[in-house]
């Protein structure tokens, strides 16, 4: 029996006592492989990709990067509507504010930003669209859609 009245069964003082007057070993053992298991033809992949170029190039490449391109994009565009959403509630401090705020939206590539600021939007948005329809592509080949 149990040394704890409230645990039911026995102990493993017992079951060792019992193992031993056998003379099995009751839960001891494990079954274990000597060899690996033959290798079948597995999956192959959809399409091999150039190992090319430099780093971030290669790195685009992978799904991974063009999920990376996403991310970072999509956190431009997101800090993109907060810094205007910030901007527009301006207009309830007094109309002078909004004024000042206009101005100087219109005015901001000047000083702050280069003048090419276009130029990388637009790279910005071709990069995300292409990430995107690209990651979109190999999924439904991966899944034979």
């Amino acid at each position: 029996m149990h040394d704890s009245p409230t645990v039911r069964g026995p102990s493993l003082e017992s079951i060792h006592k019992l193992t031993k007057l056998s003379g099995r070993t009751v839960g001891r053992t494990m079954a274990t492989t000597t060899t690996p298991p033959p290798r079948t033809g597995g999956a192959q992949p959809i399409r091999t990709i150039p190992r090319t170029g430099p780093p971030i190039v290669r790195f685009y490449r992978t799904a991974v990067g063009k999920k990376w391109v996403m991310a970072i994009t999509g956190l431009m565009l997101m800090s993109f509507v907060i810094f205007h959403l910030i901007g527009n509630l301006k207009l309830y401090l007094s109309k002078e504010e909004i004024n000042l705020y206009g101005e100087a939206l219109r005015d901001m590539p000047g000083a702050l930003l280069p003048r090419t600021v276009l130029l990388w939007t637009s790279c910005h948005w071709i990069c995300a669209w292409n990430a995107s329809v690209s990651v979109r592509v190999s999924s439904r080949r991966a899944s034979g859609k």
